[in-house]
């Protein structure tokens, strides 16, 4: 890359040079002096503004190279979903949860004041907490079906 932009300054170093109808000699014993020490009664600002427009061309386009590129995704891993509801379905589904167990614990998740049925699915200390705290038989049964259901897969 970099032996490209070397390329491309000194091509519009040498267009610069010709487009003022100087010969190559006239450009060649110019870069001499310039590299030696010797002072030339020419003004070399022309000169100098299209090096560093070539520079500054140069950043650029590697400027936009490094942004634009993206790392390729792994594959197999998908991005995670970004509702609540396809997230709550997806770990239940990874969980083992069927679809009438999950309406129940959304239920007893609220009623324990949960912030999200996945509180339960995630963290076995939550639901042991909600089996004890069951008011009712059909709260209970649901909720050891549920902790089967898991624990099968």
């Amino acid at each position: 890359m970099r032996f490209l932009s070397f390329i491309l300054a000194s091509m519009l170093v040498c267009s610069a040079s010709l487009a003022q109808n100087t010969s190559v000699n006239d450009f060649y014993n110019s870069m001499k002096g310039e590299f030696s020490g010797q002072s030339t009664s020419e003004d070399h600002r022309p000169l100098y503004a299209v090096v560093l427009g070539a520079a500054a061309i140069g950043l650029a386009a590697l400027a936009v190279r490094h942004w634009s590129v993206r790392p390729a995704p792994k594959p197999g891993v998908k991005a995670p979903p970004k509702s609540q509801k396809k997230l709550m379905a997806e770990a239940a589904k990874l969980a083992g949860v069927s679809k009438s167990h999950m309406k129940q614990l959304e239920s007893l998740a609220k009623a324990e004041g949960l912030s999200s049925p996945l509180v339960a699915i995630i963290c076995p200390s939550v639901l042991k907490k909600m089996s004890q705290d069951a008011r009712t038989e059909h709260q209970k049964h649901a909720i050891t079906a549920l902790a089967r259901q898991m624990t099968k897969k």
